[in-house]
């Protein structure tokens, strides 16, 4: 029988609806979770240790990190790990949790939820609880891998997709990595471990990264002033711009690139169509955006560029403060991690190791 911890990190999956607002909010305890699958207990022999109760559409860097450490601390003392987690930041915290470990994990961490309380009739939460830790017991692969409905996915490359049908997940760069049948799981890829014991830990991020959606008829003058704004006191250290089509950037808004480099803003580009591979240079817009210095961040999901993006600055603010950065190799330095692949989050025609 294997040995599972399983780390409590709130979400629906453990809330109930508020009896005056009919909201839901953090409720039941680690153990009134885990009463709710009691067959669990003839499959695995269960550790449960409590992280957080907040909802996760509050989850922090100092979430990630709590969560890293614990499964850290743990590591050779466990077959493998299940997390609780809320749905809205679930693919946040899996891109995290990946990237903080990079290759150097040595077991399997599944993360599973619920879109509804598990007090109401007909919710998933026991069933995603079963199937989590049935994925658990079935694999050694050392991934970071979201088990919800009937698939499992790899962590880094899923997206939630819907607010109220139970499949809320898909992965849409990369197939699923298996499928729930009954009372078995059926594996679609043959991904090999690939794990290096001499990869660095690295639980690092910065808060300081914003997303924004470009679009038409935007304006630009607002961008930049905020940038500049922010930039004084370090409030921005970093931008993700979902793109439009196949890459492009408006003119309108490449003088913010220059503000950006100007201030040692690494600017990370994203497709707007999830699973969609960047071709900027496929148009004028997009070339010229590539040619003032913004970085592609690939096949990458919205999600994982910004995650991404949060670490390398993290690693970036320590290497600063230790004196072995300067600020203005921030940029370069954003450039040759997203250059690399650290935990399947990218494709890329030759991925090397990390080099930091």
């Amino acid at each position: 029988m294997k040995k599972i911890c399983l780390l409590f990190c709130g979400g629906t999956i453990a809330m109930v609806p508020d009896t005056k607002t009919g909201a839901l909010k953090p409720a039941l305890s680690p153990n009134e979770l885990y009463a709710l699958a009691p067959k669990i207990e003839k499959y695995a022999d269960v550790d449960i240790v409590f992280v957080t109760d907040i909802d996760s559409t509050n989850m922090s860097v100092k979430e990630w990190q709590a969560m890293a450490s614990a499964i850290k601390e743990r590591i050779d003392s466990y077959d493998a790990f299940v997390l609780t987690h809320g749905t809205d930041t679930m693919a946040e915290t899996a891109c995290a949790l990946a990237l903080a470990f990079g290759r150097s994990l040595k077991k399997p961490v599944i993360i599973t939820g619920a879109q509804a309380s598990p007090v109401l009739l007909g919710s998933d939460a026991v069933v995603n609880m079963e199937r989590a830790i049935l994925t658990a017991i079935n694999t050694t692969l050392p991934k970071v891998i979201i088990s919800f409905h009937d698939h499992a996915f790899l962590g880094v490359r899923t997206r939630k997709q819907s607010e109220r049908k139970l499949a809320a997940f898909h992965s849409p760069a990369v197939p699923p990595l298996a499928e729930h049948m009954g009372d078995a799981i059926h594996w679609l890829t043959g991904m090999q471990p690939n794990v290096e014991p001499a990869a660095m830990y690295l639980p690092f991020f910065s808060q300081k990264v914003i997303t924004v959606s470009l679009h038409a008829a935007s304006d630009a003058k607002l961008l930049i002033d905020s940038l500049f704004a922010a930039s004084i006191e370090k409030h921005i250290r970093g931008l993700v711009w979902v793109s439009l089509g196949s890459g492009n950037v408006p003119e309108v808004h490449h003088p913010a690139i220059n503000s950006a480099n100007e201030q040692n803003i690494p600017i990370i580009v994203v497709s707007q169509f999830p699973g969609g591979k960047l071709n900027m240079a496929a148009y004028d817009a997009g070339l010229k955006a590539l040619k003032l210095g913004v970085i592609p961040a690939g096949d990458m999901t919205p999600e994982a560029a910004e995650v991404k993006l949060k670490w390398a600055l993290g690693l970036a603010e320590k290497q600063i403060a230790e004196g072995k950065m300067s600020e203005k190799q921030i940029i370069p330095f954003a450039r040759e991690v997203f250059g690399h692949n650290r935990a399947d989050e990218i494709t890329l025609a030759e991925s090397n190791p990390l080099p930091v």
